[in-house]
């Protein structure tokens, strides 16, 4: 962006820039819209979707953020794969609802505490292949592969497959919120319908044999009185599916460890009482939440505090900012394991668009943290070490993580 007013929301460290917006809780931005800040706006905002929908964003680099338009030669790539239409969190009403009823079942605190031996012996088999070692870059041998791993073991997709998954996660979260030249729309849109064509064989797999996993119980579903999911449908939903149910653990992995990788004191007392830890996640995810923002549409004429915002308009709806509100969180620059309220955060957002896989990612950070301080004992930062963020103004990540540790650990 060129824009000097809108520069912030790119920053590398947005941080600062938002507090200056919660001044002006809701201001608008030239390309972007309003701007909704504050804790009880943006609140607000996501407790009533009648007003502020989410159903705009069909497919593929065709979010009204995306900074230029998708070139023909996209449109030409796309049409090889399947019709492009809204669902799960790009939807509202009763097609939101029917469209989680498909997914939810996966995502109960009863199912996640049935899987949790099982994220616990893969986070220890990531940890047995560095532990010796000396030195990790976390997000390509821990961060990256413990969640997608359980996403994917969700679905009931072949482990081997996670190189690919790992590519089309990359692909699918590259587009919007920045220009991206054509020969990389081209390079990523290609790889969009590799994942549609690999999703498509894992449906009609499912449809002629169903096993017990969650491919086949969205697809099953119709069987039981519901309408079907249409093609196009499916294709949104396990792309929402591969993408959120590993980068918003995934980016907190990262974050947290390099919370703690300088600030050798809070190792220790996280390492001696355990039970902290599970609060520590919530102040991870509050504080440096994974999604900074996601974009809303209004549906009629409306008002938020005293900013009048006409039918139609685009907004900014920052997650980001809002965990940082002060009023609400006081000292939010910093991760206070005992803070009351720490769950108050809106990482996973609210109301009917809450994250449906937040009992997962919970519960992969909370066992993920505890076997990485159990395991590695004290780490920092590799010498030379520079974090580095990428993204935009809806989300940003750490590009990689390189910690340094006494080499061996125990169980």
């Amino acid at each position: 962006m060129t824009n000097s007013i809108d520069q912030g929301l790119y920053d590398a460290c947005p941080y600062p820039y938002y507090e200056r917006l919660r001044s002006e809780p809701v201001r608008e931005q030239p390309g972007i819209g309003y701007v909704v800040s504050r804790y009880e706006d943006v609140l607000m905002v996501l407790r009533n979707s009648d007003t502020f929908s989410a159903a705009f964003n069909p497919g593929f680099a065709s979010s009204r953020l995306t900074l230029n338009e998708r070139p023909r030669s996209v449109d030409t790539i796309m049409a090889e794969g399947y019709p492009e239409c809204p669902a799960l969190a790009h939807t509202d009403g009763e097609t939101h609802k029917r469209h989680r009823g498909f997914v939810n079942r996966a995502f109960t605190p009863r199912q996640v505490a049935k899987i949790e031996p099982v994220i616990r012996a893969v986070a220890n088999d990531c940890i047995d292949h560095f532990v010796d070692r000396g030195r990790v870059e976390l997000l390509s041998e821990f961060s990256g592969p413990l969640p997608l791993t359980m996403i994917s073991d969700a679905l009931g997709l072949p482990r081997e497959d996670l190189p690919l998954f790992r590519e089309w996660t990359e692909a699918l979260q590259g587009i919007r919120a920045r220009v991206v030249p054509e020969a990389e729309f081209v390079e990523r849109a290609h790889k969009w319908v590799a994942f549609q064509r690999y999703f498509g064989a894992v449906v009609e797999d499912r449809l002629a044999d169903p096993r017990d996993d969650l491919a086949s119980a969205i697809l099953q579903a119709g069987n039981a009185g519901e309408t079907p999911l249409e093609s196009g449908e499916l294709m949104n939903i396990f792309a929402q599916l591969i993408l959120g149910g590993n980068e918003t653990a995934a980016s907190t992995f990262n974050s947290g460890m390099l919370t703690l990788a300088r600030d050798a004191g809070a190792q220790e007392r996280l390492r001696d009482d355990p039970a902290l830890i599970p609060n520590f996640v919530e102040e991870v995810l509050r504080r440096d939440s994974p999604v900074l923002g996601i974009p809303r549409i209004a549906t009629a004429d409306t008002r938020i505090g005293e900013v009048d915002i006409p039918a139609g308009s685009r907004l900014l709806v920052l997650f980001g900012s809002a965990n940082r509100d002060d009023s609400v969180f006081p000292r939010p620059d910093d991760v206070e394991p005992e803070r009351e309220n720490a769950r108050s955060h809106l990482a996973f957002g609210n109301g009917s668009h809450f994250c449906v896989g937040a009992p997962l990612a919970r519960a992969e950070l909370r066992i993920g943290f505890e076997q990485l301080l159990s395991r590695l004992g004290p780490f920092s930062l590799a010498p030379g070490f520079e974090p580095n963020y990428i993204g935009g103004p809806l989300g940003h990540r750490l590009e990689r993580l390189d910690l340094r540790f006494t080499p061996g650990g125990h169980r």
